[in-house]
């Protein structure tokens, strides 16, 4: 007999002797109260100690749960990994290797499948944006309607299939180098496995669910931080940019935030009381034809389909010139082409006289 079984036996007996009545029966009751174990473990266990035989004896099958001290482990490990990931995401160091003023383009809400998005403006400020050199980009979301559930049915509504769609998503994120893919609502209806995580897993840039918040680390030494949300808390029908705003007034105050999902657009700026300008954008997306937003008298507001902000790092963060959106991207691309004109002459004449 193992030292284990002989020590239970013992403490057994020694229980036994302190809860048998005088009528020579044990109180199984008080046992298992004092030993801690369960009523029927303890009456096998006075079976055992009188050595009376079970009428019956079945083999203890493994457990698939893994031992207490295992899982233990296994929580501290899960734990310490995801605060540690979590942390790590409060602000994301960017390098950007662009010398001077550069454009930061985000992509509203495009809905590639639905058949209102305006996919000829869509392909035009696409094409515009990815051949210049100093405009960085991001999505903001809802690439795709991407039904799920009891909305499912709205596939009947469209010719694009679920399948058509899932290839229209990856062909636009790899139509640019992304700095940032924000996942929305409809994108995150798919759950675990996301596609999304999947056509960006190579990528050099930050796919996250819901929002994004980074510290573009430009070569001058200056920092812009960009705070990029599929929609931040709060709305107001009389302000579009309540939400952003209260942010800057109640969170982080960061240069420039961008939201998009009400598929309404408009812009402005706000300075924190610590004097920093915040450009404040949110954008309404390409879907122009909208059956739900016809259901609820929704007006259209299609401001920054996708916004143009201009980012100039010599600016101090007290100054509207830091960060700026411009009126339209095409306007946008004018403005930085202008601004990359002169500090590249400035810096042609510095030489000179160097």
């Amino acid at each position: 007999m193992a030292n284990t079984d002989v020590a239970q036996l013992a403490e057994t007996r020694a229980a036994m002797a302190r809860h048998r009545r005088p009528s020579g029966t044990v109180n199984v009751s008080a046992l298992a109260r004092d030993l801690g174990i369960h009523h029927s473990t303890a009456r096998m266990r006075i079976a055992e100690a009188e050595g009376v035989p079970q009428r019956f004896e079945a083999i203890k099958l493994p457990s698939p749960l893994p031992s207490i001290e295992a899982l233990i482990a296994r929580r501290l490990e899960e734990g310490e990994r995801t605060i540690e990931a979590d942390d790590a995401r409060t602000l994301v160091d960017v390098k950007v290797n662009v010398e001077g003023p550069y454009g930061l383009f985000v992509v509203g809400d495009p809905h590639l499948d639905d058949p209102g998005c305006d996919f000829r403006l869509l392909v035009k400020h696409i094409d515009l944006v990815k051949k210049h050199p100093q405009v960085l980009v991001g999505h903001i979301g809802d690439l795709s309607n991407n039904w799920v559930g009891r909305l499912a049915r709205l596939y009947a509504e469209q010719s694009t299939s679920a399948h058509e769609a899932w290839m229209l998503v990856e062909w636009l994120l790899n139509e640019t180098d992304n700095l940032f893919i924000v996942l929305g609502n409809h994108d995150l209806w798919t759950g675990a496995g996301n596609p999304i995580d999947w056509i960006a897993r190579h990528a050099p840039g930050i796919a996250e669910g819901n929002g994004v918040r980074m510290a573009l680390r430009q070569p001058c030494g200056t920092i812009t931080r960009v705070h990029a949300r599929h929609d931040f808390p709060g709305h107001s029908i009389y302000n579009e940019m309540h939400g952003p705003k209260r942010e800057v007034m109640m969170g982080f105050r960061d240069h420039i935030l961008v939201a998009g999902h009400k598929h309404v657009g408009g812009d402005s700026a706000t300075v924190t009381p610590d004097g920093i300008v915040s450009q404040l954008v949110r954008v309404s997306g390409y879907k122009r034809s909208d059956s739900y937003a016809r259901t609820l008298n929704l007006k259209p507001a299609h401001v920054h389909q996708s916004a143009l902000i201009i980012i100039d790092p010599r600016e101090p963060e007290t100054s509207r010139g830091r960060a700026f959106c411009a009126p339209t991207v095409e306007k946008g691309l004018l403005i930085l082409n202008a601004m990359r004109e002169e500090y590249e002459a400035a810096n042609e004449t510095a030489a000179h006289r160097g």
